[in-house]
């Protein structure tokens, strides 16, 4: 589905721009349920799927917290390591509006990939 001209000139002023569906209703419900196996697989200390996971490091000293472990907070690069998350990245849809953006169909490289798993208003403070 092209980007309307409304949605070219949005991203043109802010830099970005949202697009309704691109990921259909029950891949997301794959993507939650991968990031949850990953998620388990990782505090299990047992994830193949994922080079880097960064866990809250004040969760410990939290006062009157039992935590075994830290919970984990992010995890990077998922598409290189696991081919669904490739495939997600690769889909089409998501191809087509990057070369619609980008006018570069062949130079298209997927810098970073992240998943943020902390809740709204806890965890360390960013600089």
């Amino acid at each position: 589905m092209p980007l309307s001209n409304d949605q070219l000139a949005f991203y043109a002023e802010n830099g970005y721009v949202v697009v309704p569906d691109i990921v259909p209703p029950d891949v997301l419900k794959r993507i939650r349920d991968a990031i949850t196996e990953i998620t388990t697989e990782a505090q299990a200390g047992r994830s193949k799927r994922v080079s880097d996971t960064i866990v809250e490091p004040d969760a410990a000293s939290d006062a009157g917290a039992t935590i075994g472990k830290a919970p984990l907070r992010k995890l990077n690069a998922l598409v290189p390591h696991d081919p669904f998350f490739r495939s997600v990245a690769e889909s089409p849809a998501i191809l087509d509006v990057v070369t619609q953006l980008t006018g570069q169909p062949r130079q298209i490289m997927l810098y970073s990939d992240q998943v943020f798993l902390k809740p709204a208003h806890c965890g360390s403070p960013k600089p």
